[in-house]
């Protein structure tokens, strides 16, 4: 298997150790060419329906509930009519390289076929990731938690540069002091502080919360999940990380009475705002150094509480709560206390968490 330049860069940008990656560009015969002509061919398909989706939201009529599909573009990139268009690659294309690729977007168990074992060239995703087939094959009784090694491989392969852990830690010490300062009497002795970080995921993905059945989550969900917490651990923090810090400060600040909740994320600050890539960085990393969390939607909520405590923390998530549990969301896990919840770290239903 092979990963792509693109895909590497941006994962050079954060995360340290991965010069054994092997890149398709710099192994494969041709693949250059051919993907940079693939790619240009699907973005331009990837417009052309996009453009489409907009024009048909803009021109249509507002439901019976007085609703109508939003128009920014993180909603329509993740259209039905985006995510279900099946790329090709074309045979001009095709020739560009030694190699017979083709597009896979069937379930994985097939590659276990014999046929497939030999004399194929495949492209995983070349667009939206599909997760039906995980969904079908992986669950409670088979989570990818169970396949051996794969939490620690996924702690290891995502370790962030030294640039973003010590900026990380440089925050988990000023909260750590401040909390010290601030409840001296828990301190007599000399004891560790649990550090729960909050990521609520707002701005552009509201939209395509809505469209997509998700209730977006108010302030009483974090509140009673921080509570949660409080119960379990008599020293504990929480730092807040969001793409919209101001509603922290509206939503949570003010209705905080203890001495132990911290506006944390990197957008707060005029200079972050200006650069959202190496922001976005940061608060990964330290949602990841904390012990546990409270997420709520996206993949960047679920990698936080994946990765945090060195992938064995515990996390909250809003299916754990009938306000925000989808009908199909109907694993026995989200039944019980959510920190006493067995459900598996990478338990794959990816699309509750979009």
């Amino acid at each position: 298997a092979y990963v792509t330049r693109s895909t590497v860069s941006q994962l050079e940008m954060y995360f340290e150790g991965l010069e054994d990656i092997p890149v398709a560009e710099e192994k494969l015969c041709g693949f250059e060419k051919f993907y940079k002509e693939f790619k240009q061919k699907e973005l331009q398909s990837i417009r052309s329906l996009a453009q489409e989706e907009l024009e048909e939201r803009h021109n249509a009529s507002d439901d019976i509930f007085n609703r109508k599909k939003g128009e920014g573009v993180v909603s329509v990139l993740h259209s039905e009519k985006v995510n279900n268009h099946e790329a090709v690659v074309d045979n001009e294309t095709r020739q560009l390289s030694s190699f017979p690729w083709q597009i896979f977007t069937r379930d994985a168990e097939e590659l276990l076929k014999k046929e497939e074992q030999k004399g194929k060239a495949y492209i995983f995703h070349p667009n939206a990731m599909l997760f039906q087939p995980f969904d079908r094959n992986i669950g409670d009784e088979f989570p990818l938690d169970e396949v051996p090694g794969m939490v620690d491989f996924a702690v290891r392969a995502f370790t962030f540069k030294k640039y973003f852990k010590d900026r990380s830690q440089a925050i988990l010490d000023v909260v750590s002091r401040e909390f010290k300062k601030n409840n001296k009497k828990l301190f007599k002795k000399e004891k560790d502080i649990t550090f729960v970080g909050i990521h609520n995921r707002r701005t552009d993905h509201l939209e395509l919360q809505r469209e997509g059945g998700f209730v977006p989550l108010e302030a009483g969900y974090f509140l009673e999940a921080m509570d949660m917490y409080r119960a379990k651990y008599p020293r504990v923090v929480f730092l807040f990380v969001s793409d919209d810090m101001a509603w922290g400060r509206e939503k949570l600040v003010r209705r905080v009475k203890t001495k132990d909740f911290f506006i944390s994320g990197s957008l707060q600050y005029l200079g972050m705002v200006a650069k959202p890539e190496l922001a976005a960085g940061i608060d990964l990393a330290l949602l990841s150094a904390c012990n546990h969390t409270i997420i709520s939607y996206g993949t960047y909520s679920f990698w936080a509480g994946a990765l945090a405590g060195r992938g064995r923390g515990k996390r909250i998530s809003p299916a754990f709560f009938m306000k925000y549990r989808k009908p199909d969301q109907i694993s026995k896990l989200y039944d019980v206390h959510p920190l006493d919840s067995k459900l598996p770290r990478f338990y794959f239903l990816m699309k509750h968490l979009r």
